[in-house]
């Protein structure tokens, strides 16, 4: 016994199966994208001298960002009343 699938059903399994497809091109050209960024770093990181010291601010920038973030939250918070339930 063969089971009948709607027209309404092969439409929305093609929108299904087409937005996938879109999703995975997307990811695609978001790595083609980091890969030629990596890549310029890496090319500008060996045009440098090997005895150069690199610093890095990874933590102080996160931190940057969080600050920002909760700046905004606490600022969207008092627009809008919103009361927090704990």
């Amino acid at each position: 016994m063969s089971e009948q699938i709607t027209e309404q059903q092969v439409v929305a399994t093609y929108k299904s199966l087409r937005a996938e497809v879109r999703q995975r091109a997307e990811k695609i050209s978001e790595l083609e994208v980091e890969t030629t960024e990596h890549d310029r770093v890496i090319q500008t990181l060996n045009e440098l001298p090997n005895d150069r010291k690199a610093y890095r601010m990874v933590l102080a920038q996160l931190n940057e960002n969080i600050k920002q973030k909760e700046k905004a939250a606490d600022e969207w918070q008092r627009k809008y009343n919103i009361q927090v339930q704990q």
